[in-house]
């Protein structure tokens, strides 16, 4: 087995070293007293001028004050109050009242849609689409749908005038 030339001297210094450092150790351990307790005197007290009491109204009190963060007692802010949907209007349908038979408890009514031009016939109470036949007279039907109501008048024919005799 090869061996290196080691110098002897320079093994020895570094032994000596170890050992140095390991007694200089070993006395810095020893050589330091038992802690002694300290007491310490407590910190004044922040010296800040109180607060002038003051009547702020609720209104101007802040979010904060009025509902403190990390409080036991925080609420969630109020709901905001929710309006009512509009109501939907539902168009009425677009007719000609041609024919009105009145009734004392109730009536026939036959016309014309504008918007199919097709005939209808309706009594009183009966359903056309949405619309329901709330009343029949002698001059008029009403539709009601909801809150909605549509009156149409009996359609008076035109007046015929005669043609002018020949000559």
């Amino acid at each position: 087995m090869p061996t290196l030339p080691l110098d002897r001297a320079a093994v020895t210094l570094a032994g000596l070293g170890v050992i140095a450092g390991v007694a200089m150790a070993l006395v810095g351990i020893f050589a330091v007293p038992n802690p002694a307790a300290v007491t310490v005197p407590a910190l004044p007290r922040a010296l800040l001028p109180p607060l002038p009491p003051t009547a702020v109204p609720a209104a101007e009190v802040g979010e904060a004050v009025r509902r403190p963060l990390f409080s036991e007692s925080r609420r969630p802010p109020p709901p905001k109050p929710i309006a009512p949907p509009p109501p939907v209007l539902v168009p009425a349908p677009e007719l000609q009242v041609t024919g009105i038979i009145a009734g004392v408890g109730g009536g026939v009514v036959l016309g014309t849609d504008k918007h199919t031009q097709k005939p209808f016939r309706l009594k009183t109470g009966e359903m056309l689409g949405d619309w329901r036949v709330d009343g029949i007279t002698r001059t008029s039907l009403r539709l009601r749908h909801a809150d909605q109501v549509q009156d149409y008048p009996l359609a008076t024919p035109p007046t015929i005038t005669p043609a002018p005799r020949p000559r």
